[in-house]
């Protein structure tokens, strides 16, 4: 008899992706929720941003509020924006000196891995 699970339906329709480097530091035990979708989203490109909204209509300007310099992405606001680097120093937020994600992932999940976890994160964030 063949049993039925929720679990092996999900399983079955699910697209199995190949893991990226990644894929610790966002989705463990050690980071909150909140920053785990946050980072996700930011990773995927998908978090809305003032270049979005302007696309749907929803602003008028999508200049960054910030530095006023430029338009307002994901890739500006934490890797170009000039103010936000300067916060990220002050912070000593070294992985933000990086200008790509995916390096920038690598280096924050290489801390990680170097010491406490979870001290690690909670001090990145």
């Amino acid at each position: 008899m063949l049993v039925y699970s929720v679990r092996r339906v999900l399983e079955t329709l699910r697209k199995k992706a190949p893991e990226v480097s990644w894929h610790k530091l966002v989705w463990s035990n050690i980071c909150p929720p909140r920053y785990s979708l946050i980072v996700w989203l930011l990773k995927k490109n998908v978090i809305i941003m003032r270049d979005k909204l302007l696309q749907w209509g929803k602003v008028m300007d999508a200049s960054c509020p910030l530095c006023g310099l430029d338009v307002e992405t994901r890739d500006h606001m934490f890797l170009r924006c000039s103010l936000s680097l300067r916060l990220a120093s002050l912070l000593n937020c070294h992985f933000l000196r990086h200008n790509d994600w995916d390096a920038m992932l690598q280096f924050v999940s290489i801390a990680l891995c170097r010491n406490s976890q979870a001290r690690k994160w909670h001090a990145l964030v």
